[in-house]
């Protein structure tokens, strides 16, 4: 009985997880309607983290009233105890849909086109690899069927997840990001390149200095050499 009961618990509480993991991953996309649709927006896979394939997720439905499908086309001719007709409101074949990310810290944006995911009518994505942490910006451009799109989804709070360090995540170890490695060697290599231009400079100075030496020594000798000429002549009239 023991054991049956701590069954039915080990059950239940892996039922609340699931569910809890499901209503996290809902939060952490935005939805809105745009026009005659509705967009549900965000990461492919949530939480994004620095430097991990990624991309946009987009969730297209039709806010339209629903036409209903012959039941035959689902349920090859076998015949549903429900009258009801079977809805979709999925909106497939889309190909004229892009996406411009933006990485709102630095400014740096690409655009890139949507394709629709095998199987799943109506979900378009397109991946690309975060390189670096905070807040994204997602503007859907071009149309649906005839329906222009210009509408801009930012990562945050209350929207979708922004893309979070590595270092956040990562056990027993924290490792330098790729990112901050690269700088650390752009950092050194330009310190490098100005010490070497400073060496330059001072090298560059000495042999000036040397020169100037160089030559007014022998001004100063040419000067004593006609100085004691002239007193030879001097010397001689007397």
């Amino acid at each position: 009985m023991f054991l049956f009961n701590r069954y039915v618990c080990t059950v239940l509480l892996l039922v609340v997880l699931f569910a809890v993991m499901g209503v996290r991953s809902a939060m952490a996309h935005e939805g809105r309607n745009v026009g005659d649709y509705n967009f549900i927006v965000g990461f492919i896979d949530e939480p994004a983290i620095e430097g991990m394939i990624n991309g946009v997720s987009l969730r297209l439905t039709s806010l339209k009233e629903k036409e209903p499908h012959d039941h035959n086309a689902h349920t090859g001719g076998v015949e549903q105890s429900s009258d009801d007709a079977i809805h979709s409101n999925a909106v497939g074949g889309i190909d004229t849909l892009e996406v411009e990310v933006t990485h709102i810290a630095s400014g740096i944006s690409k655009l890139m086109s949507l394709k629709e995911s095998f199987g799943i009518p109506g979900q378009y994505e397109v991946g690309f690899i975060p390189t670096s942490p905070g807040p994204y910006r997602f503007r859907f451009v071009g149309d649906i069927k005839g329906q222009a799109v210009n509408e801009i989804f930012e990562s945050g709070n209350n929207t979708f997840d922004e893309v979070k360090s590595a270092k956040e995540i990562q056990f027993p170890l924290q490792l330098s990001a790729p990112r901050e490695t690269e700088n650390a060697a752009r950092g050194a290599l330009e310190t490098a390149n100005e010490a070497r231009e400073d060496a330059a400079n001072v090298a560059s100075s000495a042999s000036t200095g040397i020169l100037l030496g160089a030559i007014a020594l022998i001004l100063g000798v040419v000067a004593l050499s006609l100085a004691v000429l002239a007193f030879q002549r001097s010397g001689r009239k007397a």
